[in-house]
């Protein structure tokens, strides 16, 4: 995915075009903008509650942004 919008369960979140660094390695950050608060499945860490507020998520990208984005 390139660019897109989604909705899934309060959170809203907005894939700006990736394509000139899709294949970059690096480090990134997502802000995730939760609009009411939610109970989501997050792994291995089970269901967790989220007040609504901003979070930041850090991850790292071996093998190319794109891939870890999309």
């Amino acid at each position: 995915m390139n660019s897109g919008r989604a909705k899934h369960e309060g959170i809203n979140f907005e894939l700006r075009d990736i394509s000139a660094v899709k294949c970059q390695q690096g480090i990134y950050v997502l802000i995730i903008k939760v609009s009411k608060s939610i109970r989501q499945v997050i792994g291995k860490m089970g269901e967790k509650e989220f007040a609504a507020g901003f979070y930041s998520y850090t991850g790292r990208a071996r093998k190319g942004l794109g891939k870890r984005l999309s």
